[in-house]
């Protein structure tokens, strides 16, 4: 991203990977998740006149401006969606004619695939990321975790956890449970991941709405299932805390099977027939695989028992015609710089 002359604020935040505890986090139980090495930026300037202002780089640099009412948002040219939901959930102050607009600068191409002109998410928490960043130089006082965390949960429907909020506002590996309840950890020595794009993008916010309405009428055998992903979290916590990077990857591999069997449940195929070919793959080398989010597609998360295995793998389902991510654990959470 180009960095305005006149920017007043920039800020960054890494993207996230959930290693386990998806569905289950957004009932109060913990997960393990991970930030990684792609990241976005947002930039403040003021902007030429009045009028408030934002482009993005998932938009070539289009800009599109509003003015901030008591109520609502008055848009010159309404961007897409996915940029005007983010951007009215902003603190924006209201326009006054006797002061400069805010101009933002978006950036959040690290964390899309870009091919033939088209951009495509590939599941790591760009919104979160996009919110975080864009907050934090909005608000002076620098508070970000309360009002992001509502705006964050209202654009995931109300569904959503807030995990991804909290691996990128802290960096590394967190053991998080609620936004209150956030524990820094270290991944263990011998575990080999590497993440994997499943070559289509998936909404979050449908599987997990599905996944509440099979809860509100399925309550006793939710019980039975929440147990089953409580122990796994439980062991996953512990083997993170013992250094045994094989032991965590058991329990990664069983919490994917018990992702798989929720989407039978829930009548969402949180495991797609690409899920299952590298699941396939998985098996016969003796890996862990799961998806690392809701599913549906986006990535998912290979685990081996040693590098080596890690990259016989990985030549594998590269060979099978699925892309390899090159991400890294990024131990830096938001990060802000001032002119």
């Amino acid at each position: 991203m180009q960095i305005p002359s006149n920017f007043a604020q920039c800020a960054s935040a890494p993207g996230k990977m959930v290693l386990i505890g998806e569905y289950a986090v957004t009932k109060g139980l913990p997960a393990l998740s991970m930030a990684v090495n792609q990241r976005v930026s947002v930039c403040r300037s003021n902007a030429p006149n009045q009028q408030h202002t934002v482009c993005s780089s998932m938009l070539d640099g289009q800009l599109f401006s509003f003015d901030k009412g008591p109520l609502n948002y008055h848009w010159k040219q309404l961007p897409p969606t996915a940029i005007q939901e983010l951007v009215e959930q902003l603190p924006w102050p209201q326009t006054r004619s006797d002061l400069k607009g805010i101009s933002l600068d978006l950036d959040s191409k690290q964390l899309f695939l870009h091919d033939r002109g088209e951009h495509q998410k590939i599941g790591i928490g760009s919104s979160a990321a996009l919110m975080l960043a864009a907050c934090r130089v909005l608000e002076e006082s620098g508070e970000h975790s309360d009002r992001t965390g509502k705006s964050h949960y209202q654009l995931q429907s109300q569904t959503g956890s807030g995990i991804d909020l909290a691996t990128s506002i802290h960096g590394g590996l967190i053991c998080f449970q609620k936004l209150q309840n956030v524990k820094p950890l270290s991944l263990p020595a011998n575990f080999y991941w590497q993440a994997v794009w499943t070559g289509q993008s998936a909404k979050t916010q449908d599987f997990l709405q599905a996944f509440n309405q099979w809860l509100e009428t399925n309550p006793a055998q939710w019980k039975i299932q929440q147990n089953s992903a409580a122990s796994l979290i439980a062991e996953a916590i512990r083997a993170v805390g013992r250094n045994d990077g094989i032991a965590l990857s058991a329990c990664i591999r069983a919490y994917g099977e018990w992702m798989r069997d929720l989407g039978n449940w829930i009548q969402q195929p949180i495991y797609t027939s690409t899920f299952e070919k590298i699941r396939k793959i998985s098996l016969a080398t003796d890996c862990a695989w799961k998806p690392s989010g809701a599913g549906g597609g986006d990535i998912g998360i290979i685990c081996a028992t040693s590098r080596h295995n890690l990259t016989e793998i990985s030549r594998t389902i590269s060979d099978a015609g699925y892309k390899i991510l090159d991400l890294e654990v990024d131990m830096d959470g938001l990060k802000v710089f001032k002119q």
